[in-house]
Order: structure tokens, then sequence, then C-alpha cells
């Protein structure tokens, strides 16, 4: 899988994220994030963070491997922090 196509699942996978929702998030047109989803440019580095952070994932998975077939699971689980409570046993 390529970096294009990289980026089109994770965003697929992230609530169905649209490109022009993705493009607003990274401050890049809708147009932009079309060409980066056909390998026909790529981001600067910094964009390349951005996406890392955004995703949950590495650089290196997101520039060089296919994310769609790794062993972890991409989904749109993330971490929130919750009052605390007791419960009684």
């Amino acid at each position: 899988m390529s970096f294009g196509q990289n980026i089109q699942f994770l965003r697929k996978m992230h609530k169905g994220m649209t490109q022009e929702e993705l493009a607003e998030k990274m401050g890049v047109s809708r147009q932009t994030v079309s060409k980066w989803e056909l390998d026909a440019t790529y981001p600067e580095m910094d964009k390349v963070v951005e996406l890392c952070k955004l995703f949950s994932c590495s650089m290196d998975k997101l520039v060089r491997e296919d994310i769609s077939m790794i062993n972890e699971a991409y989904s749109n689980i993330r971490v929130k922090e919750v009052e605390s409570f007791s419960f009684i046993l």
C-alpha cells in the first residue's frame, strides 16, 4: 500500500472522515488531500507529523508500510478519562 492509500485507509477508519474534514484539520485544501491520496504530491514534514498524531500511528508505518495489513488493529477507539467512581462487591 502506498503513502496515499494509507492516508485514505486511516481517514476512512477515523469515523468515515471525508477529505474535506481532513483538509480542515490539517489546514490545507481538499484538493491537497486528494493529491496526497493519489500519490501525486507529498505533504511537508510538519504535516506528516500532524497526520501521525491525528491517526495515532508512527511515521514509519504511515510512509513505508501497508497499514491495512499490519497486525495492529486501527479503529476509532480512543482513551478518555472519566470521573472516578466507587462500587461495592
